[in-house]
């Protein structure tokens, strides 16, 4: 049973739960943001403030693959399978061969917050702000949710929403799109040919703001 954690010391840890040991200091030449096993559990990704993000070995420690992505970087991720990695920053997206490191979809949007995989890795979901530069962006502005082909980028779907959401979350089986907004959360049945929106709660309520969502294992 292992951890990871990612820190402000430039490195990413690997550490057993049970004893609190750390097994691996895996280091960085800056911050690093976000550090995630993948699926089969034999890989750690981190997505480092340099704009690069890597794949290390959870059994010796070692750097396996670069990902760089360049410029400011959100995140980055496995896809279910942990054959694809997706790394998403303030001006694109880019999915990745994890074995190989080959860049095998560029996608270029600005003002860019953020995108994940859906469960298939068949489709990329991303926040998108409709501001101008210089306005603060969730400042009440409006945003896009916007659903590209994880195989070619090309566009799929385009959300508007009245207010920038937060976080974007596919169901298991691909079938709903979350997003949470200020004090709601919004959903979408993603059949046919266009998006049916569904809401829960109500941005002004007496509520503090909502700042992530997830679907349950079931989805439902």
């Amino acid at each position: 049973r292992l951890a990871v954690t990612a820190s402000v010391d430039n490195t990413a840890r690997i550490w057993v739960v049970a004893t609190a040991e750390c097994v691996h200091v895996l280091s960085h030449p800056c911050v690093v943001e976000t550090a995630v096993f993948s699926p089969c559990n034999g890989f750690v990704l981190t997505s480092c403030s340099d704009g690069i993000a890597r794949s290390w070995s959870v059994a010796d420690g070692t750097c396996m693959l670069d990902f760089k992505h360049g410029g400011s970087m959100h995140n980055a991720m496995f896809d279910n399978l942990g054959e694809l990695v997706l790394t998403s920053g303030r001006s694109s997206v880019k999915v990745w061969g994890r074995s190989d490191g080959h860049e095998n979809v560029t996608i270029y949007e600005d003002r860019l917050y953020g995108a994940t995989f859906s469960p298939d890795a068949r489709l990329i979901a991303g926040i998108l702000c409709c501001s101008k530069p210089g306005h603060g962006c969730y400042n009440r502005c409006a945003g896009h949710v916007k659903i590209w082909s994880g195989k070619d980028g090309l566009s799929v779907l385009d959300i508007t929403t009245d207010v920038l959401p937060y976080r974007i979350a596919f169901a298991p089986d691909g079938r709903r799109l979350a997003a949470v907004c200020s004090n709601s959360l919004r959903y979408w049945d993603l059949i046919g040919d266009d998006a049916t929106m569904h809401v829960i709660g109500k941005d002004n309520d007496a509520y503090y703001a909502w700042l992530s969502c997830a679907f349950s294992s079931c989805g439902r």
